[in-house]
């Protein structure tokens, strides 16, 4: 299934590349926050730790830029393609706050 990208008028849309780029980030949250929990001080700096940390903390400030109600479904839409918005909000509502979260993130990331 093609993965959307939805615009409001008169915003622009983030490239195709880049919108990408954060969707494969937000589906791969899980494993980066094992490797950020896993974080080793003894051994040394590694970069994989570091990286990882930076992306979650741009995710969780993209993550605030949206109100607390949609930010499970947000996600969730991300995670599966589409679709997982709950019902008391009207998909397109759902969409303008998934296109500002995605419009955040890549910004946070300096992709955008």
């Amino acid at each position: 299934m093609k993965e959307y990208q939805y615009r409001i008028e008169g915003e622009r849309c983030l490239p195709r590349e880049v919108y990408y780029q954060c969707v494969w980030m937000i589906r791969d949250m899980e494993r980066l926050e094992k490797i950020a929990m896993s974080s080793n001080y003894e051994s040394g700096q590694d970069h994989r730790i570091d990286d990882a940390i930076v992306k979650l903390d741009c995710l969780r400030r993209a993550l605030e830029e949206i109100p607390d109600y949609y930010r499970q479904g947000v996600i969730r839409s991300v995670k599966i393609r589409g679709g997982g918005f709950d019902d008391f909000a009207h998909v397109n509502t759902w969409k303008k706050w998934k296109m500002r979260f995605m419009h955040a993130f890549a910004a946070n990331l300096g992709l955008y």
